[in-house]
């Protein structure tokens, strides 16, 4: 029941107690099951990927390679595989990627130089304030 992902207080409601006729405890279900609480998820995930990967390596008369939907669930779960993304059609590429990359390059480091120069520059001089004039008091 453990491998099929049936929860413990579930459980304990379908395994009745013989000399009672009542079902048993939590802690009773834990106490002598252990092995199999602990084992059955591990038996039912080998099942299962045992299973996928028979239908992912299995040819057939429509897949003779294996069936492509196993392959690809596989692929993601197992070697944490992404499909490529789609290719934005609406703007065509570039006539040499190189020369994109080195446009970009360039971009970068003229910022760079720009943004460091703009750092070593003296910041110029405030200008002086002007001493401000007293107002005399009437008498």
């Amino acid at each position: 029941m453990a491998g099929a992902g049936i929860p413990e207080e579930k459980m304990v409601q379908l395994v009745v107690n013989p000399a009672t006729k009542a079902p048993i405890d939590a802690k009773t279900l834990r106490r002598h099951f252990r092995n199999e609480l602990d084992g059955g998820h591990t038996k039912a995930d080998t099942l299962v990927s045992q299973g996928l990967f028979k239908n992912a390596t299995t040819p057939t008369k429509a897949f003779p390679g294996g069936i492509p939907l196993a392959q690809i669930f596989w692929l993601k779960v197992r070697t944490r595989w992404k499909p490529p993304s789609p290719v934005d059609v609406g703007a065509p590429p570039p006539a040499d990627p190189g020369a994109a990359d080195a446009r970009e390059t360039a971009r970068r480091m003229a910022f760079l130089l720009a943004a460091g120069a703009a750092a070593t520059e003296k910041p110029a001089a405030a200008p002086a304030a002007k001493p401000k004039k007293k107002v005399s008091e009437p008498a």
